[in-house]
């Protein structure tokens, strides 16, 4: 689970690095769930075709849902 709570921004640099983290950890059968992303951060992902990617029931508003979603 990644917490982007203090990630109020991201560039097209940082989307690349969240886009491969994703599928480094895939790799390794690593289950990558996001939590508390700000609404401009989630749109850069959305654009970036991060979310899509990821799947929609893999970002949750709060920690605790993305771990239970997890579990």
């Amino acid at each position: 689970m990644v917490d982007r709570e203090e990630m109020f921004g991201i560039d097209d640099t940082g989307v690349e690095a969240i886009a491969g983290l994703i599928e480094d950890m895939r790799e390794r059968d690593v289950d990558v769930r996001l939590a508390r992303v700000h609404r401009a951060v989630r749109e850069r992902l959305d654009r970036g075709g991060v979310i899509a990617s990821l799947g929609e029931d893999h970002v949750s508003t709060r920690i605790d849902d993305a771990i239970a979603a997890g579990a």
